[in-house]
């Protein structure tokens, strides 16, 4: 083929990709964007007030180490639903990291996160809460801290320790009940 007869074809290639996308730098196509959340920070603090009253410090459990492992599931569900929440087969919706917060920070922030999830029928969430590995502390607070406020809230269901590459036991996966 002469140099004459490629360029006689160019136009028609042209006109034949018009509408084509080219692909980004790294050569992959983005299939499936998922849409970004609504921020949970929006609900009306009168309602997240009502929602910490189940987040109560009084309630008496026993105090875990650092690599224990948080578990709790209610009698409705199944035990092979509960065996797919701890072995991460349940695709995780949102997560939340209460990392460097205080108790009241956290606290605040979990209410209104499980509030948000429960209301946009957000099912399988997960709660980063860390390790809490301080030269200071002798067990973990804010994991404590979560492990007592899950078992309270009515919208929970069941949560589990997540497995290691999801964080492990500085991360739960948490199933809240449908609205």
């Amino acid at each position: 083929m002469s140099s004459s007869d490629k360029k006689s074809h160019y136009p028609e290639f042209k006109q034949a990709v018009a509408g084509v996308t080219p692909l980004k730098d790294d050569n992959r196509a983005n299939l499936k964007k998922k849409p970004k959340p609504a921020k949970y920070q929006h609900y009306d603090e009168t309602e997240n007030e009502l929602q910490q009253e189940y987040f109560s410090d009084g309630q008496e459990i026993e105090l875990l180490g650092f690599e224990d492992t948080l578990s709790f599931c209610h009698d409705s569900i199944s035990s092979r639903y509960f065996s797919d929440l701890k072995s991460g087969r349940i695709p995780i919706e949102e997560h939340l990291d209460l990392h460097g917060l205080t108790i009241n920070q956290a606290r605040h922030d979990l209410s209104l996160f499980i509030q948000f999830c429960f209301h946009h029928q957000i099912r399988c969430i997960k709660i980063i809460h860390g390790k809490g590995y301080r030269k200071n502390q002798s067990y973990p607070i804010l994991k404590n801290k979560a492990n007592s406020w899950l078992r309270q809230h009515p919208q929970i269901l069941a949560f589990h320790s997540a497995i290691p590459k999801d964080g492990g036991t500085g991360a739960v996966y948490v199933l809240l009940a449908k609205s």
